[in-house]
């Protein structure tokens, strides 16, 4: 007997291995391990029946279920421990998803800061409408490390050349409103050979893609502090995101000290 979990979701070699098999009069017995094959290769299926990179988002959020104080300020809301394992998902991604205002705000380094890890192995993506991004933010500045890939509405060519100078690649969009098209983003980074993405951004990013369904991964850092009324919601909508009907897709939890961590396969 031969137990093949299930078929390969790749057109180039789906059912060859099977076809052998039966031919020369071995038994296959199809499907009996299908849902771990499902969670452990889940990447790969999502690229090759989706045609997309593949997309974890992470996640920072209080006991209220903010990500941010009112001026933007969310540093402080994650322990260290937690901050430590945020960069093992980074280097388990290909690449990292980020936006203008978290950048504005935030000015992150977006870096592997852990032992053995090279420090710019990822690729990273930004979202910038309006090319308002600073040149002297830390991310453009590192842009002789690392691919630095911005899509943009903007037609501001004397900004583009000076991005396209040091060293970025700059993807336009015809102005469509407020949002961009993220699924179509998601091919166009698979097409650049991203296979995997982790995003770190804001809420309004998180709500768009939740709705939209195109967050495979959703890691979440829960504190114990309270933000208050105040505070920046990590889901911008008047439903509110019940967390008892993300249950049943839990797959991994851990405490990092006083956090917990919920990971979900979506």
């Amino acid at each position: 007997n031969v137990c093949i979990a299930s078929k390969d979701p790749d057109k180039r070699t789906n059912n060859k291995s099977i076809n052998k098999l039966k031919k020369n009069k071995i038994y296959v017995n199809l499907g009996l391990t299908k849902s771990l094959s499902l969670l452990y290769n889940r990447f790969f299926f999502i690229n090759k029946k989706k045609n997309r990179s593949y997309v974890k988002y992470k996640l920072a959020i209080s006991k209220d279920f903010k990500i941010a104080k009112s001026n933007y300020d969310s540093k402080w809301i994650s322990n260290a421990s937690s901050r430590k394992y945020g960069h093992i998902l980074r280097y388990r991604s290909d690449a990292i998803l980020t936006t203008y205002n978290t950048i504005k705000y935030d000015d992150p380094k977006l870096t592997i800061r852990t032992k053995n890890y090279f420090k710019y192995k990822n690729t990273i993506i930004i979202l910038d409408r309006k090319l308002k991004i600073n040149i002297d933010s830390n991310i453009i500045k590192s842009s002789k490390k690392r691919k630095i890939i911005i899509f943009t509405m903007s037609q501001n060519k004397e900004k583009i050349g000076i991005l396209k100078k040091m060293n970025c690649e700059i993807y336009k969009f015809r102005n469509t409103g407020k949002f961009f098209d993220m699924n179509f983003i998601l091919k166009k980074c698979y097409k650049l050979g991203i296979c995997s993405i982790l995003v770190e951004a804001g809420s309004k990013l998180f709500t768009y893609m939740y709705n939209k369904k195109l967050i495979d991964e959703l890691h979440l850092f829960y504190s114990k502090k309270i933000i208050g009324k105040n505070g920046i919601s990590m889901y911008e909508s008047s439903k509110k995101l019940s967390f008892k009907k993300l249950d049943h897709l839990l797959i991994e939890r851990k405490r990092f000290i006083n956090d917990q961590y919920y990971h979900y396969n979506m």
